[in-house]
């Protein structure tokens, strides 16, 4: 009887482990997915070239010792008015809505002085429509991070890497990179009750002369929230920008005392070939406000002049290149709210803003970097000097001794 029921025990036993290997081999590759959410180009298992046009590429699959995973490598060859590229398609099943928000795409040139040749943009196509992500192109690899437009997208179809001429016919070879995961939980404001860039309802980009933009809402690691990402082309003398309008009801004067502008540029060299200027447009006028560019996030935080500008109706960033042709990229953010500004001066008191004129006097005098005035400083007190006897010695610098115009 006791063999009997160690023998039925070990039977037990023995199916439940069985039970339990096959749950865990069936369990593994879900929760696996779960947790890693994330496809590259090497996932799809189709992929190939396209060409419209006289352009000719073709396409592999090569590993990336920076990367340390595979990439795709373009080589093309592409005239003037023709485009050139790569799609993929037939990505695992768990590349919905639900599992993924977040594209990262990235590019690099294979000769770095051929990166300003050609033009690259991903491609999300699906059931509904198409979203388009311009892509930078540099010696090294250089991304950017979009949030997928599923609304716009609806069920998806296939990726695909677009490639463009740049001014003439274009050879070479550029490396391309795709992932597609779970980013991270995007903050809707820092500030309580704020009003965001990405809050208007319409948005848009404008050209004044043969400029060119583009923009694309993308998501930014350092803010952890998204913004709006502008691609320009500016030749000199022309302007580009990017307006944004229909706000909601609380961007109003009874709730909102200032704005926080906000541009990330790639490089120092970059913030010095650009100038960015925000507009308010109101009712009644508008407040222009220059921001000043450094490599990175730049920031600058104002009060809004409601009674210059009244209710607001459009916020516009313009962009004028400095010192001839310029092209690139920058992040834009925006956010409206009641700050915690200077405290109000004392009842009757006055500030320099207070005048109604105001302007350079062309009498007005730098300060002597010396102790000691220099002749042609003070050449309206050497007379005085020279005449008295005994003579005297000049007199120290200081503002006393400045003689009036």
């Amino acid at each position: 009887m006791a063999e009997r029921t160690l023998f039925t025990n070990r039977i037990y036993w023995v199916r439940s482990v069985r039970a339990g290997l096959v749950t865990a081999l069936f369990l593994f590759p879900l929760l696996k997915a779960a947790e890693t959410a994330s496809w590259s180009a090497k996932d799809a298992t189709g992929r190939g070239v396209f060409n419209i046009g006289a352009a000719r590429g073709t396409a592999t699959l090569v590993p990336d010792a920076g990367l340390s995973r595979d990439v795709l490598k373009l080589d093309y060859t592409i005239p003037v008015g023709a485009v050139a590229g790569v799609w993929t398609k037939g990505y695992p099943a768990g590349l919905t809505a639900a599992a993924v928000d977040l594209a990262r795409v990235g590019a690099r040139a294979a000769d770095p002085s051929k990166a300003a040749d050609i033009a690259v943009a991903l491609e999300i196509k699906g059931g509904k429509g198409v979203q388009k992500i311009p892509v930078p192109v540099q010696g090294s690899w250089t991304s950017v991070q979009a949030r997928i437009d599923w609304a716009l997208v609806g069920e998806f179809k296939e990726a695909v890497f677009v490639v463009t001429p740049v001014g003439s016919d274009r050879t070479g070879t550029v490396f391309l990179d795709i992932q597609f995961q779970k980013g991270p939980t995007v903050e809707n404001t820092t500030v309580p009750g704020a009003v965001r860039l990405l809050d208007a309802s319409g948005r848009g980009v404008f050209n004044i002369g043969i400029s060119e933009a583009k923009i694309s809402v993308v998501a930014d690691d350092k803010l952890k929230r998204d913004v709006l990402r502008m691609e320009y082309r500016t030749p000199a003398s022309t302007v580009a920008g990017v307006w944004t309008k229909g706000y909601p009801g609380t961007l109003a004067s009874r709730s909102i005392n200032g704005v926080r502008a906000g541009v990330r540029t790639a490089s120092a060299e970059q913030a010095r070939q650009i100038a960015m200027v925000l507009e308010l447009k109101g009712s009644k006028g508008v407040q222009r406000i220059s921001i000043p560019l450094t490599a990175g996030w730049s920031t600058l935080q104002a009060s809004i002049d409601w009674a210059l500008i009244g209710e607001l109706k459009e916020a516009v960033f313009v962009l004028a290149p400095v010192g001839g042709h310029r092209q690139g990229f920058v992040a834009l953010d925006l956010e409206f709210a009641q700050f915690a500004m200077a405290k109000r001066r004392p009842a009757g008191a006055l500030t320099l803003m207070d005048a109604q004129a105001r302007g350079r006097s062309t009498s007005a005098r730098r300060r002597p970097k010396s102790r000691r005035c220099s002749m042609k400083r003070s050449a309206a007190t050497w007379p005085a000097l020279i005449l008295s006897f005994p003579p005297r010695r000049p007199p120290a610098c200081g503002p006393k001794n400045i003689p009036p115009p």
